[in-house]
């Protein structure tokens, strides 16, 4: 059992490894990258505007900056739905349409253990791509978003943000957890597909339609649906369970469900390649 144990990891790790090397071997990849990096910079400095100018509409008074900025805004949810396809799309679509997949699946390694390797690496993409949101709100730390002229040389103008960082192991936590279920959704819309730009297209109507749940609630709310009713959309909102992480508010009950979410569609993608790859 060890044994198998062992076996499968290094399997998984094996193909992990190999999907990181090609990702970065790619000259694609870093505009890719660099776009993720500029749309965290445009987020970034929609938040330092909001600060240097106080409270306003867009800045609700019940909520922190902070919150705002790690979790659901329109830079963050933008940039995620269109880096989960463009990041999934070549991880199984592609490899089929090179007439590799049939050469990784006749090798000693288990359908599973592909699959797992590839969420891996799509999973620590996204993250790597996501990062500058986390060193933008480090930057705060030390700098609360205003400017003095010093001697004709822009400079900081008092301390840093004081924030909670309560908030901001909550905000970077949820994107983990969140990020996987992305990535293991990207993935399973990736493995239905033979060609990457199909698998691109139907894992962009899914983050879109995440998106549509996210407000869903505000629509019902208008249209005076029951609280029970509201409440049934908000517990499936990945968004939604975002902004909860973003307050500090850490539910078992949320983690335990997006894993649960995330080890069912990778079960599916293993099990939907086999019978894709026949058909």
């Amino acid at each position: 059992m060890r044994q198998a144990i062992a076996n499968f990891s290094t399997s998984a790790a094996a193909v992990c490894a190999w999907e990181l090397r090609s990702f970065f071997l790619r000259p694609a990849s870093y505009l890719l990258l660099l776009a993720a990096t500029l749309t965290a910079a445009w987020g970034f400095s929609w938040l330092v505007t909001l600060l240097s100018r106080g409270a306003t509409i867009i800045l609700r008074h019940a909520d922190d900056p902070i919150a705002q900025f790690l979790g659901p805004n329109v830079f963050l949810i933008g940039g995620c739905t269109l880096l989960v396809p463009l990041l999934t799309m070549n991880s199984i679509a592609d490899e089929r349409r090179r007439a590799t997949w049939e050469q990784l699946l006749t090798a000693p390694v288990s359908p599973l253990a592909v699959v797992l390797g590839k969420f891996a690496a799509v999973w620590s993409l996204l993250m790597i791509a996501l990062a500058p949101w986390v060193y933008h709100v480090v930057v705060l730390r030390f700098w609360n978003g205003r400017m003095t002229d010093w001697h004709g040389i822009p400079w900081f103008d008092g301390p840093g943000l004081a924030f909670d960082f309560g908030m901001v192991w909550g905000g970077c936590l949820g994107l983990m957890i969140v990020g996987a279920t992305f990535a293991a959704l990207g993935l399973f819309c990736s493995g239905l597909c033979r060609v990457p730009a199909s698998a691109a297209v139907l894992s962009l109507a899914a983050m879109g339609l995440i998106v549509l749940i996210a407000l869903a609630p505000r629509v019902l709310a208008y249209w005076s649906f029951a609280p029970d009713q509201i409440a049934l959309v908000e517990a499936v909102s990945c968004w939604g369970h975002l902004e909860r992480f973003s307050r500090g508010t850490i539910e078992p009950r949320i983690v335990a469900g997006h894993l649960s979410v995330c080890a069912a569609l990778l079960w599916g993608t293993a099990v939907t390649c086999r019978r894709v790859d026949e058909g």
